[in-house]
């Protein structure tokens, strides 16, 4: 039903918190690519790693007391579930992920002016 009123409205973008779970994959598919189709911008909230495939980027949230966090790119974490298995190099993670932020916030404001997603 989420999905039929999404696909209904045709918003800029979407957040979606655990959506597919108990689907089929290729319904998963089917639902993701036509989101894409649409060229809505997706925030999928999810511990499935299948979804990479559908998405450029990942933040991911480490649940320590200072609350730090770092973004990905899918591609270099595809069928990787992040946590203790990507190692952080301190100082330059840190510049890294800053740098990937600022780019990732550049090209979302190049497609707003440019009336991508309107």
């Amino acid at each position: 039903l989420a999905f039929a009123r999404l696909f209904y409205h045709k918003p800029s973008f979407v957040v979606l918190d655990e959506c597919t779970n108990g689907i089929s994959p290729d319904v998963e598919r089917s639902l993701y690519e036509r989101c894409t189709t649409m060229n809505l911008g997706v925030f999928s909230i999810s511990h499935k790693i299948e979804l990479k495939e559908f998405h450029d980027f990942e933040l991911h949230y480490r649940g320590d007391v200072s609350g730090s966090w770092e973004l990905l790119r899918c591609a270099d974490t595809k069928g990787v579930y992040v946590g203790s298995k990507i190692s952080t190099g301190g100082k330059a993670q840190a510049r890294a992920t800053s740098e990937l932020t600022e780019e990732m916030l550049n090209g979302a404001e190049a497609q707003h002016a440019n009336g991508v997603n309107e």
